[in-house]
């Protein structure tokens, strides 16, 4: 499920990373730097100079460079150092945000629903399926929200990256089990000490629409969704009863082509701006959007998240904007019979096609993940990943209509994601080490205009500010001052028989947040890994060894100051 790994081409340890990677945990013995390790002597922010390895080129975007490597021993601990970095990075990438965490604000509430229904807008005491498709996506995410809040668990899984924000227990069947023909659920509006779940209704393009608007007091946490009310009065001639988020790109980049909305993707994303912006009244800055749907399917628990191990996905298919397709069938079909069309040269064809994005059912449908587990079938994270447990054969050739109409975009703030990597393997979105909670969400677009909104809001952008990079010296002068101090010697051992070696494994250029200042910024996230060359044969270092994240030691440094920022073992 890992898009991307990260390596150091100059390490000796490179050729163990794509196994370590594929192993996981979360970290911990984290150490916090003070003041004591500030700007070196002498460090300046620098702008883009011949003694920077910050440039621009002739692209208008910025080169990044780093080359340097050294070998030094300390106290019987050889340190094998290096930067290794080679990158070109849009400039607008390279900023610092401050943030303001999201407040309670029931007024603004109150502001929101006035804007998107005017005087048709209604409170609604509770909602229910009274028909096949009344209510259905908003009792899902009605659901979804509740158990984010409540935090209640999903049983553990085997996969070590599940510990995001809010996970559901497939065996208490509160959020996963599927609203089947003839089921009655209902949701009521709810208001508690830790929370509020709030329910509306009115008209929106002359079409009945909901809106959820939620606040967890606990974690600053806003949200909001807003989507038809009843899929059949939307699309009255279609019984439609599934929508999945697809690439519009196959991985030979050949477009896909029968979509019935004929919007440009840049007219695509001006008008979810316009509504982002004139309806919800978010900023320019927090209405950044974009095609980078990770953070989103992790976060907000779509039905169905993207799970990447299934099949081999090129870069050109990942960076496509998503599109929207609806079918008349349940999810299971629609999933595993769908061909969709690209045009190549002006000829048609097949092409392999990735794991759907997001799926989200629209009504009612067979449950066919509570028939597989009657029949004997294990469930080891519920819907996360449907190709653990269904014979998906089972269920080809079937009779589905696809209809591609709209596109989806998604929250993009430009601190939420990696800049660059040392490597062509890049860095999985999943290890990022510094990870703060980031606002995420989904914008919907059809040829009818704004279909449906899906936001989990937790910061306000305070403010942007453009920066430079401090030079190379400074980063290493920062660098050997943190393996030398006495918060990383923690990691070292004091067996005086043994013989460390500290390897750099890799560097990374991310988003580091602050949570003191609530700033983030620009930082160098240096790997590095001790290990006993006295109690490693030589035989044995020729081998494959098997180590994860939490056997690293990681040095963050400011790229913009060149400050040392923290020293922690294992992943954040």
């Amino acid at each position: 499920m890992y898009n991307k790994f990260f390596k150091n081409k100059k390490s000796r340890l490179a050729s163990l990373l794509i196994l370590t990677l594929m192993l996981s945990g979360c970290g911990s013995n984290e150490v916090e730097v003070g003041d004591d390790y500030g700007v070196p002597d002498g460090a300046t922010t620098t702008d883009a100079s011949a003694d920077s390895y910050m440039k621009i080129n002739e692209a208008s975007m910025v080169d990044v460079e780093l080359d340097w490597a050294d070998t030094f021993t300390e106290d019987n601990t050889t340190f094998s150092l290096s930067l290794d970095y080679d990158d070109s990075i849009n400039p607008e990438e390279l900023c610092t945000y401050k943030l303001r965490a999201v407040s309670c604000d029931e007024k603004k509430d109150e502001d929101l629903v006035n804007s998107l229904f005017g005087d048709t807008g209604k409170k609604l005491e509770s909602i229910s399926n009274s028909s096949t498709s009344e209510y259905i996506p908003f009792i899902y995410k009605y659901k979804t929200i509740k158990a984010i809040l409540d935090k209640e668990p999903r049983e553990q899984s085997s996969d070590p990256f599940e510990d995001f924000y809010g996970y559901i227990n497939y065996d208490t069947k509160e959020f996963d089990s599927i609203i089947s023909p003839g089921e009655k659920e209902e949701c009521k509006w709810v208001d508690s000490d830790k929370y509020y779940i709030h329910m509306y209704e009115g008209k929106y393009n002359d079409m009945r629409y909901g809106l959820i608007l939620a606040y967890d007091k606990v974690e600053n946490t806003r949200f909001i969704y807003f989507k038809p009310v009843n899929i059949d009065e939307y699309f009255p001639d279609m019984n439609i009863k599934t929508v999945m988020h697809r690439n519009s790109m196959d991985q030979n980049g050949y477009p896909c082509i029968d979509n019935i909305c004929t919007l440009e993707e840049d007219e695509v994303k001006k008008q979810a701006v316009d509504f982002l912006n004139d309806k919800l009244g978010l900023s320019e800055s927090e209405s950044n959007l974009g095609n980078d749907f990770f953070t989103y399917t992790r976060k907000a628990r779509p039905l169905i998240g993207f799970n990447e191990s299934v099949g081999i996905v090129d870069s050109r298919a990942i960076d496509s904007i998503s599109q929207m397709v609806f079918t008349d069938s349940d999810y299971v079909h629609s999933i595993e019979n769908y061909q969709p069309t690209f045009k190549a040269a002006n000829v048609e064809i097949h092409s392999t096609d990735q794991f759907p994005r997001t799926v989200e059912l629209l009504s009612e449908q067979d449950d066919l993940m509570e028939d597989a587990l009657q029949e004997g079938a294990i469930f080891s994270c519920a819907l996360a990943d449907p190709y653990r447990y269904l014979n998906w054969e089972e269920h080809e050739d079937d009779m589905v209509t696809y209809t591609c109409d709209g596109y989806a975009l998604y929250l993009n703030y430009g601190y939420s994601n990696n800049i660059g990597s040392s490597s062509e393997y890049g860095v999985s979105e999943v290890y990022r080490r510094n990870e703060a909670p980031v606002s995420c969400g989904s914008i919907e677009v059809t040829s009818k205009g704004i279909f449906g909104v899906d936001i989990m809001y937790m910061f306000d952008v305070e403010s942007v500010e453009p920066i430079s990079l401090v030079d190379q010296d400074t980063i290493v002068d920062s660098l050997k001052k943190a393996v030398k101090s006495d918060d990383f010697a923690q990691y070292i051992s004091d067996d005086p028989d043994a013989l460390y070696d500290v390897s750099s494994i890799a560097n990374n250029l991310i988003y580091y947040y602050d949570e003191k200042s609530s700033m983030y910024c620009p930082a160098w996230d240096i790997a590095l890994y001790v290990y006993d060359m006295a109690a490693t044969s030589s035989d044995a270092q020729e081998e494959t060894i098997f180590i994860t994240p939490d056997d690293y030691t990681y040095v963050y440094i400011d790229a913009t100051t060149g400050n040392l920022l923290k020293i922690s073992k294992g992943v954040k």
